[in-house]
């Protein structure tokens, strides 16, 4: 299945650029199978369900970038960190 940049973009319901910024929120966070959630990356993707995620995901992987799944708890949604940056966010 060949997913594109596009796809990646509307699974997604909010984006926002990552970074320490987000450090004072980490609690709102849980992470998947006990890794600690980095503040070093370039940008955080929510999306609602989790198909979304892991269309996202398998998108991710075939750019070859890497990236960390957690829960946001305040929305109740996944999120996605990772230093890809969609065409709305490049600079």
């Amino acid at each position: 299945m060949q997913i594109t940049e596009k796809d990646f973009d509307g699974l997604t319901a909010v984006s926002m650029e990552w970074g320490d910024t987000w450090r004072s929120k980490e609690g709102r966070f849980s992470m998947w199978e006990g890794e600690t959630l980095s503040f070093q990356w370039g940008m955080a993707y929510w999306f609602s369900d989790y198909p979304s995620v892991f269309l996202a995901k398998q998108f991710l992987i075939q750019e070859s970038c890497d990236f960390q799944i957690c829960m946001d708890e305040a929305s109740d949604d996944f999120v996605i960190v990772t230093n890809f940056r969609t065409v709305g966010w490049r600079k």
